[in-house]
């Protein structure tokens, strides 16, 4: 959920902004122009998680502890997670413009 809350973070806060806070995004206007650059970035977030999801469940439990055994590397984001993220990126796609509570 990290790399979602950070888009919002680069996307919506520039400084410039009238009431809202930088942290939590609260109060922030998200313009129509905005949210579509949003759907971009989810969608391409969408795209390589998804792969890399597909390609994790072809592989065996075995193939998968060892994987799991190095400190860097994490199981990729669940299915249900991604079709989330996915549902976003339309939401953001079509919503001409949101403000973020």
């Amino acid at each position: 959920m990290e790399i979602i809350q950070l888009i919002l973070v680069v996307i919506v806060y520039n400084g410039s902004r009238g009431p809202g806070s930088p942290v939590s995004n609260d109060g922030f206007k998200v313009t129509a122009s905005e949210a579509k650059v949003m759907a971009k970035l989810f969608r391409g977030y969408v795209f390589v998680k998804r792969f890399i999801r597909e390609e994790w469940d072809k592989k065996t439990e075995d193939e998968k502890n060892r994987i799991l055994s190095y400190k860097t590397c994490k199981e990729p984001p669940s299915k249900e997670f991604i079709d989330k993220v996915e549902s976003l990126a339309e939401f953001c796609e079509k919503s001409g413009g949101f403000r973020i509570k």
